[in-house]
């Protein structure tokens, strides 16, 4: 019987656990959640993008859930959410999101206190039409 490996979790982290799966087990029928709407974007081209440098935000990403099943054998779902884990069953509750509305999103991968946060959270949100 082929083992069945759910990753909760996609973009960088759980895209690499993803494919180094099925790199130590060829016939695992893996299977990756994400709440997002991609599999994988460059969270390092981000500032970029903000800055005007990187007009596209299509540009950004990477990995399409197509592309992943293709080139990897990973089913990657999106804008699914795990909401429940039970270890004993074996099982999970998915909530499926058929869209994400958001005013404004901000993320930080350095020190906070390397920045004046309401300036940038202005720069942000004015990027994003939220001002």
């Amino acid at each position: 019987m082929k083992r069945k490996i759910l990753i909760v979790g996609g973009v960088a982290g759980g895209a690499s656990v993803a494919a180094r799966v099925r790199r130590l087990d060829e016939n695992a029928e893996v299977i990756m959640f994400d709440r997002g709407p991609h599999v994988s974007f460059s969270n390092c081209s981000l500032p970029y993008h903000l800055s005007g440098i990187v007009e596209d935000s299509e540009s950004l990403v990477l990995m399409n859930p197509e592309i992943f099943k293709s080139r990897y054998n990973i089913d990657a779902r999106t804008r699914s959410e795990v909401v429940k884990i039970n270890r004993d069953k074996k099982t999970i509750l998915v909530r499926h999101l058929t869209s994400v509305v958001m005013a404004c999103i901000i993320t930080l991968t350095i020190m906070a206190d390397q920045f004046h946060m309401s300036g940038l959270t202005a720069l942000i949100c004015q990027k994003f039409g939220n001002r």
